[in-house]
């Protein structure tokens, strides 16, 4: 992601203020968050981690665990590669499962506390993992080559894409779009979360995109209330409740390419 990201930050924020700071927006004030086994630091509040935002836990990211949680996204078996991970809480989660993926690649912007801090999450949930998770830096829209060739068998590509809240970089949809085509199989599935804040529009205008690049997209609803079982550790005096209504404030993508079996 390129230094334009700066200034689209700022766009964010006066657009999205009401959203975006109250209760349906991220967590404020947190280090270190949990869900289920899974421990993750969050990026300090300074450099490149607060123009992008990566400083905290959004509810897409959330809602994106909760749908490895439950299943809805099939990780089994399944070579993963996470773009803008921040915090990389949805995969760390699948790696844990008694039915793991094959192996996980998760990325962020190629900058060194961005990159540390993901780095100490892979580490610090390493005894719990029981496939391989590795970490890397990756600037969306550049040569996804230096990502496959992390695969034993790079021809096969990505089988698994994730995105948790991406879809606000407007600016960056072109590039997001390269890494996506690029990157996975022609049987690979891409699952999508982003809050309300990136705007209806520009998101039914990606996916718009996405299917004229010979995709099948589809819109998944699972209602406003939180369905996950495991516990998840907010911070001190969140409650359980305030889950309901970060999940009310993401939408779901699923995308696949036009007769695959993925679907």
């Amino acid at each position: 992601m390129p230094d334009e990201i700066d200034q689209e930050h700022e766009v964010f924020l006066g657009d999205g203020c009401d959203t975006l700071f109250g209760d349906q927006g991220y967590l404020p004030d947190v280090s270190e968050i949990s869900y289920g086994p899974v421990r993750a630091a969050i990026p300090e509040a300074e450099g490149k981690a607060f123009t992008q935002l990566a400083s905290q836990i959004f509810n897409s990211g959330l809602v994106m665990t909760e749908l490895v949680e439950l299943g809805r996204v099939p990780f089994a078996g399944k070579r993963i590669l996470e773009i803008g991970a921040s915090t990389s809480l949805p995969t760390l989660l699948a790696s844990t499962s008694e039915n793991p993926p094959e192996r996980i690649l998760t990325t962020d912007y190629p900058d060194e506390a961005l990159i540390k801090n993901l780095q100490g999450n892979v580490d610090m949930n390493q005894a719990l993992a029981r496939c391989p998770v590795q970490c890397m830096p990756y600037l969306w829209g550049a040569d996804v080559g230096p990502l496959i060739a992390t695969l034993p068998e790079p021809e096969r590509k990505f089988d698994l894409f994730i995105s948790a809240d991406n879809l606000w970089l407007h600016d960056e949809h072109d590039n997001l779009l390269h890494t996506l085509t690029s990157s996975l199989s022609d049987d690979g599935v891409a699952f999508f979360t982003t809050g309300h804040y990136a705007k209806r529009p520009a998101v039914e205008n990606f996916f718009k995109r996405v299917e004229a690049l010979g995709f099948e997209v589809e819109e998944l609803h699972y209602g406003d209330k939180w369905e996950g079982k495991m516990e998840v550790n907010l911070g001190a005096g969140r409650l359980r409740g305030d889950l309901d209504l970060k999940k009310a404030a993401v939408w779901v993508y699923k995308a696949w390419r036009k007769g695959s079996v993925a679907a």
